[in-house]
């Protein structure tokens, strides 16, 4: 069986596959490493927006609704 995709996000494509891969072997997502690589995932992601775009724009959605509300 397949592991399920975090973020909608494949390990196989795109311009951050290293991070994304690195990302997968964390399960607590409170812990300081996982959080370090959360932010140099999006940082990579902002700077690839041709490739994360749909996943950029989701986030960006969430966060106003959540957050900024």
């Amino acid at each position: 069986m397949k592991k399920p995709q975090k973020l909608g996000i494949s390990s196989s494509r795109g311009g951050c596959k290293d991070v994304v891969k690195a990302l997968e072997h964390f399960e607590g997502p409170r812990s300081t490493k996982c959080k370090q690589i959360m932010g140099m995932l999006f940082n990579c992601m902002y700077s690839h927006p041709d490739y994360y775009q749909p996943v950029i724009a989701e986030f960006e959605v969430f966060y106003k609704h959540y957050f900024l509300t």
